[in-house]
């Protein structure tokens, strides 16, 4: 059997409401950015890994009890209107979906790692941004509605990483003011094209 380098999986679904239908891309400059879920050092198996010819190292556990709760929390959040978009983490972790959030709504993101690092105790940036741990979202959230969804995710894992912004640059800082990633947003959206320009 061959497995092909690059797969593109698409799924539908119906809802009821379509005002409750929520976008990855992001929306608004001057938005928060949120990720919700716990990362770990869990590098083993992922695409980061992949590329880098890496092997070893642990492979993302589901918890369900815990991701039960969080679903349902953003599900809550989500029929509160709180959310103006979200973007699951799965291949490629932090970075690969804020990318895409990012160049999808045409507008830039700045995020800090030293707040999640804290939280998670990781003090590589790389885990930290390509980490597949599984349950996490990235979610946008207007500055007014900060406190309300802080309130409805309260006693979960949930950071505020940084904010939209208007410039299209993808800026990601640590522990320092010095960016330690700086892209632009026709620059990744370019390398994410090429993978599906298939022959």
């Amino acid at each position: 059997v061959t497995i092909p380098s690059s797969l593109l999986i698409s799924a539908l679904g119906q809802i009821d409401d379509i005002s409750q239908s929520v976008t990855m891309d992001l929306k608004e400059a001057g938005n928060a950015i949120y990720l919700v879920g716990s990362t770990m050092n869990e590098m083993g198996g992922s695409h980061y890994s992949h590329i880098h010819n890496l092997t070893g190292g642990s492979v993302p556990k589901v918890d369900f009890h815990a991701a039960s709760k969080l679903y349902e929390k953003i599900h809550e959040a989500n029929q509160k209107n709180l959310l103006r978009s979200c973007h699951d983490l799965s291949e490629g972790g932090l970075a690969v979906a804020a990318a895409e959030m990012a160049f999808a709504g045409g507008l830039g993101m700045e995020i800090n790692l030293e707040s999640l690092s804290d939280k998670s105790g990781i003090k590589d940036s790389t885990v930290l941004l390509f980490s597949e741990s599984n349950s996490r979202f990235l979610v946008e959230i207007k500055p007014e509605n900060c406190q309300a969804f802080e309130e409805k995710l309260a006693g979960l894992p949930c950071v505020k990483l940084g904010t939209v912004q208007k410039e299209q640059d993808f800026i990601v800082k640590d522990d320092s003011e010095t960016p330690i990633l700086q892209l632009r947003n026709d620059d990744m959206k370019s390398a994410w094209q090429k993978t599906l320009a298939w022959d």
